[in-house]
């Protein structure tokens, strides 16, 4: 039987449809709620100078994202919901809609609850979301930090005099979007992005919890989570086949993580650092480094980053220095960013650019360059291709 849907949409509706069930039921006590609008939409124009003959030289989008906020019980319950639209001209893969935030919160004095769509962010590193396991990925823009998606949740906090407890159950999982440039992330291989495999299926395939406790001593902060379930980063099944395209192999996962940043003055020193077992192995991986801020408006970052898990995994970074540096003023933001691998030399630059044209408006350059041997990177063809982006956006 043919599928009325593409399956684009289709597995948008299936992964959300607790969420939705979830913002049903709140929105018939959100009806006489107080209401918020915020949002913003961009056009976008990209140049690729160096695009392989079979690939294209030119790209352009159009973006809009907004936020709707009700709120009743004076405050006490919220409900947010954050749509994200994304259209293609040249290829239907690259379009995509999706809620980011479908979520009821009931608050009380010391805990919250939630249910629904949620993005949340952990982590306290400049180079890498290396802790940050609860929301898949979506590459399909080929972005400098890709989008995360909504991830169906049903958990909440506990502010305690010890710290805070957070705790969720993720019902559904998502797979991961590499809908890039011609419908596929740029490998060497095309990715089989409807043909993923698990480790386990049915209830087990999507089932996952997390957990994580954050505190402050003093000038440090500290936060240890525990994530058990599908992994939300696949990694290639092997295939003998050279020319076979490549399946995404989710496995099943128990992700142990800690954070801590020092705070001294103008001076920020980070860590991140993780132990990931899966089918029985065992990898490590972290990041750390200082930040320095200049005033209010400069700040510059070092970093370092390792991770021992195999190179048929979906890493992009395993010993690489990390250097950055942001300006921020009234009217600029200029944002420079580069990796530096340790064993090949390669470094990948990048650099943005935003400029307030108006009280609402902006206009913003994105670039990216590779600087070395690009074959020494076949597991990262995504990132050696070098871009000029043009992006126009409008805040409401």
């Amino acid at each position: 039987m043919t599928s009325p849907l593409p399956p684009g949409p289709l597995r948008l509706l299936r992964g959300l449809a607790p969420s939705a069930v979830a913002v049903a039921v709140a929105a018939a006590g959100a009806a006489r709620a107080d209401a918020q609008w915020e949002g913003s939409t961009s056009a976008v124009l990209r140049h690729y100078p160096t695009a392989r003959a079979d690939l294209p030289a030119w790209e352009a989008a159009w973006t809009g994202q907004a936020t709707r906020r009700f709120s009743w019980g004076e405050g006490a319950q919220l409900l947010t919901v954050t749509s994200f639209v994304r259209t293609d001209p040249d290829t239907f893969e690259r379009s995509r809609v999706d809620l980011l935030d479908a979520a009821w919160e009931r608050l009380g004095e010391r805990w919250e609850l939630l249910v629904g769509a949620k993005v949340v962010s952990w982590g306290v590193v400049e180079s890498t979301a290396l802790v940050d396991v609860i929301n898949q990925r979506d590459y399909a823009s080929d972005a400098l930090q890709p989008l995360r998606m909504g991830q169906p949740v049903a958990g909440g906090r506990l502010f305690l005099g010890v710290g805070t407890v957070e705790a969720y159950l993720l019902p559904w999982h998502r797979p991961r979007r590499f809908d890039g440039r011609e419908a596929t992330l740029r490998t060497e291989r095309p990715i089989a992005v409807d043909a993923p495999r698990f480790e386990d299926d049915g209830v087990a395939r999507h089932l996952a919890w997390s957990a994580r406790w954050s505190h402050f001593l003093g000038p440090l902060d500290v936060a240890l989570s525990h994530f058990r379930g599908t992994d939300r980063a696949p990694r290639a099944a092997p295939s003998s086949a050279p020319d076979q395209a490549v399946i995404p192999f989710y496995e099943r996962i128990a992700h142990t993580a800690v954070e801590l940043q020092w705070t001294h003055g103008s001076w920020l020193v980070k860590l991140e650092a993780l132990r990931r077992a899966a089918r029985g192995d065992v990898h490590g991986a972290l990041a750390g480094g200082i930040e320095y801020s200049f005033a209010d408006y400069l700040s510059w970052f070092v970093e370092y980053v390792h991770d021992d898990r195999p190179v048929f995994s979906s890493r992009t970074v395993d010993r690489d220095v990390f250097l950055g540096a942001r300006l921020l003023t009234q009217d600029w933001t200029l944002s420079l960013r580069g990796f530096v691998d340790a064993a090949t030399g390669n470094a990948i630059a990048s650099t943005t650019a935003t400029r307030r044209i108006s009280g609402s408006t902006t206009v913003t350059v994105d670039a990216r360059s590779l600087l070395g041997e690009r074959d020494v990177e076949p597991q990262l063809a995504h990132l050696v291709d070098a871009f000029v982006e043009l992006r126009l956006s409008t805040f409401f």
